[in-house]
């Protein structure tokens, strides 16, 4: 018991796919079943990729079953992120207009794949920020601790009225810049 709670402990849980990349790749898989002679709605009902979504296309497959178009069927989908919106809106234009239908839904999938490579890369990014901000934070914190503990000069200017207005700017603006720094963050998010 205890070496099967260390080994689960131990190994890494798989992380669920992200809802863009699922989309992309029912999107894939829809494109593929309409290029070899499916129709649209034929392809949707039966492909196992948004079959694996389904709590978020329920309501369009139950429309569907019950004889309505996928157009009208995707009527009945509920709006959610801009992913999701985007996955319907194509479909919805290619169930109503017809055309290159796998040209679009492929093109859906691409743009579905860059929002996702971008978004990943922000956050990246971010998290690259929130370090420099908290090095930025704790390294002149950390420095005045060391020369107060190391240094006699340094202790002896920090008691004096002088040293203790330089100490209180200095933590003000330290700060300061951090509560700044924290706010261009969380806008790039």
């Amino acid at each position: 018991m205890l070496t099967m709670l260390r080994s689960s402990a131990l190994s890494p849980s798989p992380r669920p796919p992200r809802t863009a990349q699922q989309l992309a790749v029912a999107l894939d898989d829809l494109a593929r079943r309409c290029a070899s002679g499916e129709s649209l709605a034929a392809a949707f009902l039966a492909s196992p990729r948004v079959a694996e979504l389904a709590p978020t296309f329920d309501p369009t497959v139950n429309a569907l079953q019950r004889g309505a178009t996928l157009a009208e069927a995707l009527q009945q989908q509920p709006s959610g992120p801009a992913s999701l919106a985007l996955v319907v809106h194509v479909l919805h234009l290619c169930a109503r207009l017809g055309g290159n239908v796998s040209e679009s839904l492929d093109r859906a999938a691409a743009t579905l794949r860059e929002r996702d490579a971008a978004e990943q890369e922000r956050i990246a990014q971010s998290a690259q920020s929130r370090l420099s901000a908290r090095v930025l934070t704790l390294v002149p914190l950390g420095f005045a601790g060391f020369t107060l503990l190391t240094n006699a000069q340094g202790r002896a200017f920090m008691f004096t009225p002088f040293g203790m207005v330089c100490a209180g700017i200095g933590v003000l603006l330290n700060l300061t810049g951090a509560r700044v720094m924290s706010r261009v963050i969380r806008g790039a998010r």
